[in-house]
């Protein structure tokens, strides 16, 4: 009997001691302060590659643009089959499609390293390459 109570109190203290953090913790607190300047925010990066609109007459920026876009479609490709390979392994019991899904990742990883480091080598030569910008 005394255990009994002794748990029923142990659960007591714990819920109340809940109850009295929720109260502290999610209570409304106003701080009342006079209205502050508004604030002038400057973006960190003017505008994201993607949106940039192209001049018609500047070849340049637009293989620049492809260029990017084909590189970013290589990487979601890329991954997307790392996946694809992971599920096959995972889901399967058969030898030969445990190693099918190892191939497909594998392959992937070299794809995704091809087409990392055909940009590293492109900027390493000299960055404005791949702005085509001479």
């Amino acid at each position: 009997m005394q255990n009994y109570l002794n748990k029923n109190r142990c659960w007591v203290k714990r819920i109340s001691a809940t109850a009295f953090l929720m109260i502290v913790l999610f209570s409304n607190t106003y701080v009342y302060a006079a209205d502050p300047a508004p604030v002038q925010f400057k973006a960190l990066e003017p505008e994201a590659p993607w949106t940039k609109s192209i001049n018609p007459n500047d070849s340049g920026a637009f293989f620049q643009q492809i260029f990017n876009t084909m590189l970013a479609i290589a990487v979601t490709l890329a991954v997307i089959m790392i996946m694809y390979g992971g599920i096959k392994y995972m889901t399967t019991d058969a030898w030969t499609a445990k190693e099918e899904g190892k191939d497909i990742i594998k392959n992937a990883i070299w794809g995704l390293i091809l087409a990392l480091v055909s940009w590293l080598i492109l900027y390493t030569i000299n960055p404005d390459i791949l702005s085509l910008r001479f």
